[in-house]
């Protein structure tokens, strides 16, 4: 229950980051997705129960203030979440570059699932913006995560000491 607490204030306050001043700052082909570096630091430091939900809610979230189809952010972060437990699981991903490597893959998936479901909607209308959104976007979002990652285990570690840990 504590690490949900956690994941909710930090998704709460990463989701308004990205929505308000990063959005009047910064294009949104090079605005690093910071719930996307959220999952992927979920996926690394949180059981499966709370992750899993985590990423799931964080997706509807995105998905409805994005404007995309109700349910496409929601299934790709599940996806993402899972993805990037099991390599974690199976590689002990926990050096800095190596969890940057995982938000870009899951940056680059995630565009690439946007792209796909608009070209079966209808004639695809891809220029400039669309492909530096599935190539600049996800290396901004892989340099994003090597200052976002530090920070998130600081906050978490000092969360930690005061909430406890149960």
């Amino acid at each position: 229950m504590s690490d949900l607490l956690f994941v909710l204030g930090a998704g709460f306050a990463l989701l308004i980051l990205q929505t308000t001043s990063l959005g009047f700052t910064i294009s949104p082909e090079y605005k690093p997705d910071l719930a996307l570096i959220l999952v992927v630091w979920a996926a690394l430091r949180m059981d499966l129960l709370v992750g899993a939900g985590f990423a799931f809610m964080t997706g509807m979230t995105v998905d409805m203030l994005s404007g995309s189809h109700l349910g496409l952010f929601a299934l790709m972060y599940c996806a993402i979440f899972l993805a990037c437990g099991r390599a974690h699981t199976a590689f002990q991903v926990d050096s800095p570059m190596g969890r940057a490597i995982m938000a870009v893959l899951g940056c680059f998936v995630a565009g690439s699932a946007v792209a796909a479901l608009r070209w079966v909607q209808g004639p695809p209308d891809f220029g400039w913006n669309a492909l530096l959104w599935l190539t600049a976007k996800p290396l901004i979002t892989g340099a994003g995560a090597l200052l976002v990652f530090p920070a998130l285990d600081r906050l978490h570690s000092g969360y930690s000491r005061i909430a406890g840990s149960y």
